[in-house]
């Protein structure tokens, strides 16, 4: 009777990486906690611990004009151009992080 046991790599170790683009290489953590800074850098009473579920103003009390310099700081750190039309689909964490992996 074979009694070994096949054990898989732990993934939760490595970062995800992200499909290449704009952002780089850059793992979905480094992303998020970018995405953190120029949340907190504008909405200071945003909270600590940002996920990619929080929507951005019933959670984070991002309004529309913080929306917009959050943009453009978004866009000047990754270098990727956000569409104005695009500003409107934003409301969450999970749409700057796929507006930083997309191709423009």
């Amino acid at each position: 009777m074979n009694t070994s046991v096949q054990t898989l790599p732990d993934r939760r170790l490595a970062p995800t990486p992200l499909a290449p683009g704009p952002a780089g290489t850059a793992d979905v953590a480094t992303l998020l906690a970018d995405i953190s800074r120029f949340i907190r850098d504008i909405v200071p009473e945003a909270p600590e611990f940002i996920t990619a579920t929080d929507h951005l103003e019933n959670d984070l009390g991002v309004d529309s004009l913080s929306l917009v310099e959050v943009l453009v700081n978004a866009e000047t750190a990754w270098q990727n151009p956000i569409d104005d039309d695009q500003i409107s689909e934003v409301t969450t964490v999970q749409h700057l992080l796929d507006l930083a992996v997309r191709t423009p």
